[in-house]
């Protein structure tokens, strides 16, 4: 099964890892089509999810540290 570290898989395994992948593939897929679907749908009944960004300046994410960037870049010199 292994070899120099590597482990080896057998033809059939392969296989089944190959479909696993475009299993998983297809139902992203699906799952991003019905996000789709449903965001028409609410905008075509009235959702206005412009209406989310009007308040960013009251929660604009965490706080942002000040820091010395001629310093980073002097020390990074060294």
């Amino acid at each position: 099964m292994f070899h120099r570290g590597e482990l080896e898989l057998s033809e059939a395994d392969e296989m089944v890892i190959e479909i696993v992948g475009v299993v998983e593939e297809y139902q992203r897929k699906i799952h991003n089509l019905k996000i789709k679907r449903g965001m028409k749908r609410a905008v075509e009944r009235g959702y206005q999810p412009e209406l989310n960004l009007r308040q960013q300046d009251h929660a604009p994410g965490r706080e942002r540290i000040e820091v010395p960037i001629s310093e980073i870049v002097r020390l990074k010199k060294k």
